[in-house]
């Protein structure tokens, strides 16, 4: 069926090195997978199982689990779109696909899928309708529907440029560079472009080289987040070992007189060489370790991709490098060598996910704070609204949370976009947007749930509520409508400036009478949890694992707007007060993170009367190691009466990993209680 159509535009993609789409609806995709019978190898991605037949050479991977093939590449991927889709596994996986080969996106345009991640019964499809439009204005496309093709396979004429064995000139003349660094010995050497750019192969072959000219002897580390993410690098260090892809950690290679050893991040040895690729993949404090320890570090990273934006890995990251005193030199890559220039597969996911959104340059720029006497305002937008905006606006506004978050993903943009629980709040200075705030609606949740919940399930879409149904073992939340802040952020000339705290104040004047609280979950780094603090936020669970990409624990914050959500905290406190307990001696946040937390819901209600322990402590010289039990047992009433500091050597007391100052100063706010201040 359509043999015509379509071995023409395939033999247009050949001929052009860019990547075809065949938009295809589901009901025929059988009938023309043919054209999918003359490559080697592709990917057949779905949600969960495939609901059509994947052709015979092709390897299915669900949405969940695209991130094991990052770096790979293949001759097509068949993105099967029926009913529901995974925003980030469509730009991770349609990336892998080679010049000359095609990505298949099943779908009935009728009926658009929706991010499974979100109620039905509440979202919008929206990105996938722009993805299919933006194809559709290319001049490299097929839409099969049930009565016709549609066909654009203009041949145009692509020279390849390669050097040699290099496959652009911008892969040559970073070879050269990180070869020269490496002479010169530097400390870190980071390789930055978004993908497709040929980083992994560049690693593969600049390691080759250093094994082969002796510069490196003895061995060597390759890291990343999966064996997968090293497979192209292997290829090109050892090009006739005939390793395949099924690479495990623990492999060696030997290599003139190094050992190159493909290793996981934590059995990497100190004092080692480390060659890290798909370095975003990688938590931040993961990173900080191997940095620390290793003597030399090559870390290559994608900056635009499926992850949205890597702003966060340039700035974060790189500008803790330097802060530490090591030397660091950083090169990007900007020419594609998996496809041709002006692909316009690659043209058509960047202006859907908006992976190139920058904020334009702030009039706020060296200007003193008094100057600023701009009016202020906050515009509300749902989704609808968000969606019906013009793309560019939108974009301006994304990109003030792609330079804000360490991780920013297309889900995210799905969020704003799709999802008819969220609202999108746009703070302004006259004409320039300055702050974003996103919120999405949780609860109530139905009495079936709650039984799920208190027996360890968990339903996407009510984190917060989930969470304090299951810390409290009470149903009093289940009952209640919020608001949870997804996301939020202030373009960084305006941040430090109360704009933060002043977006938040208008989230907050907006939903008074429509919920009964608002929260927010986040990565409990300090700066975090204190702008929370003091915006009135209180803290009633800590996770017991860290992120994985921050190495915090998650924390949730709470600001109960109605009686009945202050009712339900009061109900519920001791509950929650005891779980931060318990949590206390695994010190799996900061101390400074826990005072705050620990602050956040001290009591202030109980008539506190200091132990005979504690009173001995303050007036005489009674061992701290005595008050211990004391200090725990009433660490919330007395953090009412502490400063932040005193509450922070209180834990650090309670931890056992105080110094002397902090015994000090739980002494003197001892004495400041029993005697007032003096």
């Amino acid at each position: 069926m359509y043999e015509q159509e379509l071995g023409a535009l395939l033999g247009a993609a050949q001929a052009r090195n860019h990547r075809a789409t065949v938009i295809c609806d589901p009901a025929l995709f059988n009938s023309v997978s043919w054209a999918l019978e003359s490559y080697s190898h592709g990917y057949y991605a779905c949600l969960k199982s495939p609901q059509r037949n994947p052709p015979s050479n092709s390897s299915v991977v669900s949405f969940s689990s695209y991130g094991r093939v990052l770096g790979e590449t293949v001759d097509y991927v068949v993105y099967e779109a029926i009913g529901f889709y995974d925003p980030n596994a469509l730009a991770a996986l349609a990336d892998t696909v080679r010049g000359g080969g095609t990505l298949f996106l099943v779908v009935d345009k009728g009926r658009p899928p929706v991010y499974h991640q979100f109620d039905l019964s509440e979202s919008i499809s929206v990105l996938i309708p722009r993805f299919i439009r933006k194809i559709e204005s290319s001049d490299l496309y097929a839409a099969v529907g049930s009565r016709e093709i549609r066909v654009s396979a203009a041949f145009k004429v692509v020279s390849p440029r390669t050097i040699g064995v290099f496959k652009s000139f911008d892969q040559r003349k970073a070879y050269d560079a990180v070869l020269r660094w490496f002479t010169a010995g530097g400390d870190v050497f980071a390789l930055l472009s978004r993908r497709g750019r040929g980083k992994s192969a560049l690693l593969g072959m600049v390691l080759r080289e250093l094994c082969l000219s002796g510069k490196v002897e003895g061995e060597v580390y390759v890291t990343s987040h999966h064996p997968t993410h090293v497979t192209t690098l292997l290829k090109h260090l050892a090009p006739a070992s005939g390793f395949d892809a099924a690479l495990e950690w623990g492999k060696v290679v030997e290599l003139g007189g190094a050992s190159v050893v493909f290793e996981s991040p934590k059995r990497v040895p100190s004092s080692s060489i480390v060659f890290v690729d798909e370095a975003s993949t990688l938590p931040f404090g993961v990173l900080v370790n191997l940095i620390t320890k290793a003597t030399r570090v090559v870390l290559s990273t994608t900056n635009y991709g499926y992850e949205g934006s890597g702003k966060s890995f340039q700035t974060r990251l790189l500008n803790w490098i330097t802060s530490s005193g090591r030397s660091l030199e950083v090169k990007e890559l900007f020419e594609p060598v998996r496809y041709s220039a002006g692909d316009p597969l690659e043209e058509a996911l960047t202006n859907t996910f908006l992976f190139f959104a920058h904020t334009p340059r702030s009039d706020a720029m060296g200007t003193d704070i008094s100057d600023l006497s701009k009016p202020c305002n906050i515009m509300r937008l749902g989704a609808t609204d968000m969606a019906q905006m013009d793309e560019s606006k939108v974009a301006e506004v994304y990109s003030i949370l792609t330079e804000a978050h360490y991780r920013n993903e297309p889900r995210d943009l799905s969020i704003i976009l799709e999802n008819l629980k969220s609202t999108t709040f746009v703070y302004t200075l006259g004409s320039e947007v300055v702050g974003v705030a996103t919120c999405v609606r949780e609860g109530p949740i139905s009495h079936g749930m709650v039984e799920a919940v208190l027996r360890g399930a968990s339903f996407p879409g009510n984190l917060i509520t989930e969470r304090l149904v299951a810390r409290s073992l009470s149903a009093e939340f289940a009952q209640l409508v919020g608001q949870r802040v997804v996301r939020i952020a202030v373009k960084p000339p305006y941040q430090g400036r109360g704009h933060g705290s002043n977006l938040l104040k208008g989230l907050e004047a907006n939903f008074k009478d429509e919920c009964d609280w608002i929260g927010a979950s986040f990565s409990a780094d300090y700066r975090t949890v204190v702008f929370w603090f003091k915006n009135g936020y209180i803290f009633p669970a800590v996770s017991w694992s860290s992120n994985r990409h921050t190495q915090h624990p998650s924390v949730l914050c709470v600001k109960p707007l109605s009686d009945r959500a202050k009712r339900a905290m009061r109900s519920s406190v001791d509950t929650l007060r005891a779980h931060i307990s318990s949590q206390l001696h695994r010190a799996s946040a900061d101390a400074r993170v826990y005072a705050v937390i620990v602050k956040s819901m001290s009591d202030g209600e109980r008539q506190m009367k200091l132990s005979v322990g504690l009173i001995n402590f303050a007036e005489w010289s009674l061992p701290v190691e005595l008050i211990i039990p004391d200090l725990a047992q009433n660490l919330f009433s007395l953090a009412h009466k502490f400063t932040l500091p005193e509450v922070e050597s209180m834990i650090r007391l309670i931890q056992w990993r105080s110094s002397a100052s902090d015994s000090l100063r739980v002494k003197a706010a001892l004495k400041r209680i029993l005697h007032g201040p003096t």
